[in-house]
């Protein structure tokens, strides 16, 4: 620190300690002192920096009355030292102005930042004494009269020459008010002049007199004077007084009258001489002004004419992917023909309730609007006014308009703007709009024609890029179709032989595992072979559901509801690093569908976004209920009904999908996980969704994540209570058993009849089989037509199973008839088996499900309907 510092107290060892801990804080101690005398005497002979004090001294003088002389005589401050508080000593040492207070014993961190603090105080008040004195002293050194007030008005300072000039000594003015000391009075009319010093108090400003004041002298004597007065404000900005400045203007009233005579006096001969060329050259000016004008009108409504007639010829050559490029071109040359800062459309949201600037020109010191006129309330825009065009336009400045809409303006940086409505027929089409900053010209007639002019050629041209834009839309659609029937014919086929391949294999596991004890090895074994060709059933469901042949079983339940008993299940095959949200509609959302397809839909869907998000992140289900889905979501089916919908929405935070890859997602075996997948996830699920009528669309980019949206027609009656589930048989298991039925069984594929036989046979029924329909036949007429039931393929090598049905059933129409097969043909064979009542067993099935369903059939009472 450097400081030099005195220490009293009574008792040596204290005054030592303390002196120790100043020294080691780097503090010169000047001496030490045991009474109040004392320390005045040193004091007064090493004049330090500071005064360590105690407060109890031994002898007739404390040590509050030797920092009290102290103060007065030297002006060094003290830091009191006491080793209690008593109330009454505070209240004195206070009234001695200490530097700090320390209560003993204490530490040499709090005896470091009391000096410090004290040191710090000392050296504050000894540089606000010298500003004090230098303050004024400048004043005092001022030219001009200083006056400076209370916030009363009442006087407390006049520099010496504020005393030369009003008569007045400082001690005489001080505490009467301004008006007295400072009398002032107007030059020509005498009457008294409002004091500068009370408007400025009054209204917290600067002030200053007008021309023509004169002072009133103590002597009575009259003297012009210019001043002005200003506030006196603390650091809180609160007036606390008023300060007035002012001087003699006698000689610069002298000179100012000289001026002023010789200056009228001039004045008068050029008015003279002048007068008539300036006649003569206003008349020559609006002769030029008014040329320049029409040039200019011209010129421009050349401009105007040549800009309509390149850009209508150039957005008939334009086609729809060249649009953007077109549109931005076109915007910018009307705003160079406008000089116009920005040149922007905006149109309107699907709703029609908010505008979005869709495209704009701007000029390279012109912020976008882009993210500012983003889904705009329609309420929020000016109301136009009819304008000689036929067109609604709003011309306005930022200053002039109403509603919410300067606070878009302000956004704009714009100084004025023209809004003019595009018409497309009799409807609204959106906005072309122009913002011109503050140097440009204000708008004229010309602007608005030529906007209008623009806005029809833009509204024609984006009516046809619409129209071209939608057709190959709908092409590009119908080419996706196309594409989906081709590969659709070929993967049903495949899951068809498939499916016949996969029945043995289960049924053969049900008849071993039906024999064997649960704690068996060989059932363990069993088991596992049964679940890969579970799993393989499960891939051969996922090709029929693309190509659309697929059982498709139809119950009403609820999709809410589903989706919570999905959640435990989702969230184990997803894992635990990815955390999986459900924001579920208010109530039941009823739907009329195959609750296994949408399961895998929403499974397939949830897998994807795993798959998407390696380091975790989150999926979201949402649903709920729309009237309609929105436009740019394509209905797949080919009647898709009208009504409510049921909106489903997942939604995550993965990788996203790239642009490029948008149009193949739904494409059979596209993928992007290399080996790893199959490309039947996504396809899978379009065609479920167009078996089902609904909607699909996507939203994603790379980096974004993705969003898939569903729409599926909703239901308005209840939904069915959940039926259980079957998993593979057991040896306890109970199966519905035959009571010596005869069932003719017409299968083509040799593994699988004699599965159908084998099981059959050993549950109670007795089994004729054929492998065509001319085997069925003549199997029929050797037993005399003499069978309980027809178990036969839908798709048989020499014909098909409902003809085969409708020839038994002219010979017997008490017969059972139950078809199967691994897939369908929906626009003939399935809906013919379901007008009539016919039941269908699915492939491939398990044997429990064989003989309940075989037992259904025998016990139904509904007899089949003949084409």
């Amino acid at each position: 620190m450097n400081r030099r510092i005195l220490v009293v107290d009574d008792e040596s060892i204290v005054a030592h300690d303390i002196s120790e801990c100043l020294i080691h804080m780097g503090c010169e101690v000047v001496g030490t002192a045991l009474s109040g005398p004392d320390a005045i005497e040193k004091a007064t002979r090493f004049r330090p920096d500071l005064i360590m004090m105690d407060i109890v001294l031994q002898g007739p003088m404390d040590g509050v009355d030797a920092a009290t002389e102290i103060r007065r005589l030297l002006d060094i401050p003290c830091v009191f030292l006491t080793a209690y508080s008593d109330p009454a000593v505070l209240a004195r040492a206070k009234a001695a102005s200490p530097a700090g207070y320390m209560v003993k014993p204490f530490e040499e961190a709090g005896l470091r930042s009391t000096v410090e603090i004290a040191l710090y105080k000392v050296d504050l008040e000894r540089a606000l004494r010298e500003s004090n004195e230098w303050f004024m002293t400048t004043l005092m050194s001022i030219g001009d009269g200083v006056v400076a007030t209370g916030p009363d008005g009442r006087v407390r300072f006049m520099n010496p020459l504020a005393e030369a000039l009003t008569g007045w000594n400082s001690s005489d003015a001080a505490g009467k008010w301004i008006e007295e000391i400072f009398p002032i009075r107007n030059e020509y009319t005498g009457e008294p002049v409002e004091n500068p010093v009370l408007r400025a108090l009054r209204e917290k400003a600067l002030t200053g007199l007008d021309k023509g004041t004169v002072l009133l002298r103590q002597d009575g004597a009259r003297i012009p004077i210019d001043d002005s007065a200003a506030p006196i404000r603390n650091n809180k900005n609160d007036v606390v007084g008023a300060v007035l400045v002012f001087r003699d203007i006698t000689e610069r009233r002298k000179v100012e009258l000289e001026v002023r005579r010789y200056q009228n006096h001039l004045e008068e001969l050029v008015t003279e001489r002048t007068a008539e060329i300036r006649q003569t050259n206003a008349r020559l000016l609006a002769e030029v002004e008014e040329r320049r004008r029409a040039a200019s009108a011209l010129a421009r409504r050349m401009r105007m004419e040549t800009l309509l007639a390149r850009q209508s010829a150039a957005f008939l050559r334009l086609r729809p992917g060249e649009t953007a490029e077109g549109l931005h071109a076109a915007l910018g040359e009307v705003a160079g023909c406008l000089q116009a800062m920005r040149c922007y459309l905006m149109l309107p949201e699907r709703n029609g309730a908010a505008l979005t600037c869709r495209d704009e020109w701007t000029a390279g010191h012109a912020p976008s609007l882009k993210e500012t006129f983003r889904n705009v309330p329609a309420s929020a825009l000016p109301q136009p006014r009819q304008h000689s065009t036929g067109r609604g336009a709003v011309i306005l400045s930022n200053n002039t308009a109403e509603g919410p809409f300067p606070q878009l303006a302000a956004a704009r940086g714009a100084a004025s703007t023209i809004w003019l409505r595009m018409l497309e027929g009799d409807s609204a089409a959106g906005f072309l709009c122009a913002d011109r900053d503050a140097a440009a010209p204000p708008w004229e007639e010309d602007d608005v024609t030529l906007l209008a002019m623009m806005a029809d050629l833009l509204s024609t041209a984006l009516g046809r890029w619409r129209a071209e834009e939608e057709k190959s839309r709908l092409q590009s659609q119908l080419q996706q179709s196309l594409k989906m029937e081709a590969v659709g014919k070929l993967s049903g086929g495949i899951a068809h032989d498939f499916n016949n391949m996969l029945l043995p294999i289960i049924g053969y596991s049900d008849m071993v595992l039906s024999r064997l004890a649960p704690e068996d090895p060989s059932a363990v074994e069993l088991h596992e072979i049964r679940r890969a060709a579970e799993q393989a059933a499960s891939l051969t469901r996922q090709l029929l559901a693309f190509s659309r042949k697929q059982v498709v079983k139809k119950v009403t339940f609820d999709l809410n509801e589903k989706l919570r008993h999905m959640h435990r299940m989702l969230c184990r095959i997803i894992g635990e690093d990815v955390k999986l949200g459900m924001e579920l509609s208010e109530g039941t959302m009823t739907l009329t569908a195959d609750s296994g397809q949408v399961e895998q839909v929403l499974m397939n869907l949830c897998i994807n976004a795993r798959d998407a998000m390696p380091e975790g992140g989150s999926i979201t289900v949402s649903t709920a209920i729309v009237q309609s889905p929105p436009r740019q979501v394509p209905l797949l089916g080919n009647q898709p009904p009208s009504g409510r919908y049921a909106h489903i929405s997942v939604r995550d935070t993965g990788c996203g999908i790239p642009e490029e890859n948008h149009g193949r997602i739904f494409e059979p075996f596209f993928t992007t996980k290399g080996m790893e997948g199959t490309g039947l996830g996504l396809s899978v699920i379009y065609g479920i969704i167009q078996e089902h009528q609904g909607g699909l669309a996507v939203e994603s980019a790379a980096g974004r994540g993705t969003t898939f949206h569903i729409f599926l027609p909703a239901a308005v009656v209840e939904p069915a209570p959940p039926q259980g589930e079957t998993g593979p048989p057991t040896a306890s298991a109970a199966a519905p058993r035959g009571n010596g039925q005869r069932v003719l069984l017409v299968e083509d594929e040799e593994s699988v009849n004699r599965l159908v036989l084998t099981a059959l046979t050993q549950n109670g029924y007795q089994v004729t089989t054929a492998f065509c329909v001319k085997e069925a036949l003549d199997q029929f007429d050797r037993h005399s037509g003499q069978f309980d039931m027809i178990f036969s393929d839908a798709v048989l090598p020499d014909g098909n199973g409902l003809q085969l049905l409708d020839t038994f059933l002219t010979r017997n129409p008490a017969l059972r008839f139950l078809l199967s097969s691994g897939y369908t043909d929906r626009e003939s064979l399935m809906l013919l088996a379901k007008q009539r009542h016919i039941s269908f067993l699915p492939k491939p099935y398990s044997l429990p499900t064989l003989f309940r369903t075989v037992a259904d059939v025998m016990h139904d009472q509904n007899a089949h309907r003949l084409l």
